[in-house]
């Protein structure tokens, strides 16, 4: 387990002795480092990742809360939790303090070395508790946006996408392009080899998906076998109809799974904006009645072609 790293920013060279004395008695694995000024402090953060902050209120060059203040406006990857140190406990500061993002405050004249020492576990222990949380719900919101099966994004996921492209074009007065993907084929999978195998083409499916695609757009399952693109920055006619054959080509190079050697196709289907329509709802009608058309077109060649071989 790495040493905890304890940052003190105190222009009172006695001060910082003690309180690095206090801490390292109470835990010699503390690695501790000093600052006389705020600006040597801030240097620090930025350059080092620290587990709490003991800031002094005042300082030679800055008081307690510009420091905040600077340190919010930095942008710093990791702020780590501050236990602001005063002269006299005043209230007053320490309100305003814990206002703008310090964990806790003391007061250097009644304070004891025992509570020095429980102040920064506690703000430690509460800035651990902060990330575990923040991560459990970082991985929550992933969750809520991501299709389980092939990893793409679900349904919410294009939506809120979709909402964030339209707004923009409509500022930027650019295009947006989107494409519906429906599988052919697939229900015969399914039916002859059961959702274990289907699922598992399914999920090779998202994959081909994601490499046929640019990094800029977005693709999405939001059904059973059917998927979505949306091309946003560029977006043309004739780079979705190349995206669309090259999605075509990619699904139809046969799936090799659990010894079997399985053929499906997919049909694509093409809307624009804002030629197409307005809203998310519009597109995707548009979408789906050109997708339908190009698999009516197709469906005669698809039954010449067996859905399923033995490897």
């Amino acid at each position: 387990m790495c040493a905890l790293r304890i940052l003190i920013v105190d222009d009172d060279a006695f001060y910082r002795d003690a309180a690095k004395l206090f801490l390292v008695n109470a835990d010699a694995s503390l690695a501790v480092e000093e600052a006389e000024t705020g600006e040597a402090g801030l240097a620090c953060i930025r350059d080092t990742e620290f587990d709490c902050v003991l800031l002094d209120f005042r300082l030679p060059d800055m008081n307690g809360l510009e420091f905040l203040n600077v340190l919010k406006s930095d942008e710093v990857d990791q702020l780590p939790p501050i236990v602001m140190l005063t002269g006299n406990g005043d209230e007053a500061i320490a309100v305003s303090a814990i206002k703008r993002g310090a964990t806790d405050y003391l007061s250097k004249q009644h304070s004891t070395p025992d509570q020095l020492v429980k102040a920064v576990r506690n703000a430690v222990a509460e800035e651990e508790l902060r990330r575990d949380s923040a991560r459990s719900l970082k991985e929550l919101e992933q969750l809520a946006l991501t299709d389980p099966l092939t990893g793409l994004g679900n349904r919410n996921h294009f939506e809120m996408r979709f909402a964030q492209a339209l707004r923009r074009s409509r500022r930027m007065a650019e295009r947006l392009c989107l494409l519906v993907i429906d599988l052919d084929s697939f229900k015969g999978v399914n039916d002859t080899h059961g959702h274990v195998v289907g699922d598992k083409v399914l999920g090779e499916v998202g994959r081909r998906l994601a490499e046929a695609v640019r990094d800029s757009d977005c693709v999405a399952r939001i059904g059973g076998d059917e998927f979505v693109v949306l091309m946003e920055t560029g977006a043309t006619v004739d780079g979705a109809e190349i995206l669309a054959t090259r999605i075509e080509t990619s699904v139809a190079e046969p799936f090799r799974v659990d010894g079997l050697t399985l053929t499906i196709g997919a049909s694509v289907g093409l809307s624009m904006f804002p030629q197409d329509g307005e809203t998310v709802e519009d597109l995707l009608r548009a979408a789906d009645a050109a997708m339908y058309n190009a698999k009516r077109a197709t469906a005669r060649d698809l039954a010449d072609v067996p859905a399923v071989r033995t490897a």
